[in-house]
């Protein structure tokens, strides 16, 4: 994307569950940084478990990208984080660590993060 690269910037592409591998191919074409690969059908939120299909999907998204793979959208817990970094490249709990702030304050979040961040390792 030729005003991303002016500014020295990657163009992050989102995939969802319905891209099939080629389209996911096609997209992350020209793209830099990383593909964020959605992990559920609807809307962004918290989630209580994630879909059974959704190894097969990062899988998928893996072989047909070149670039490396983040999966977020409903993950919300360290054992979730856990699950999916086994296929996936990175892991993203934006809405998670937002409705914990809003909700708890701050040193819940970070107590969140740092509790996901210890379930990766």
């Amino acid at each position: 994307m030729p005003v991303c690269e002016t500014y020295g910037l990657d163009f992050i592409p989102l995939v969802s569950p319905a891209t099939s591998p080629e389209r996911a191919a096609r997209i992350a074409e020209g793209c830099g940084g990383f593909v964020y690969c959605i992990t559920v059908r609807g809307v962004t939120g918290v989630r209580s478990s994630l879909p059974p299909e959704l190894a097969a999907e990062l899988e998928a998204a893996r072989r047909a990208c070149r670039l490396p793979v983040a999966a977020g959208f409903g993950i919300s817990t360290p054992e979730m984080a856990k699950e999916v970094s086994a296929h996936a490249d990175a892991v993203v709990v934006g809405s998670a660590m937002v409705g914990t702030l809003l909700d708890r304050g701050a040193d819940e979040a970070v107590a969140l993060i740092s509790a996901i961040a210890a379930g990766l390792r």
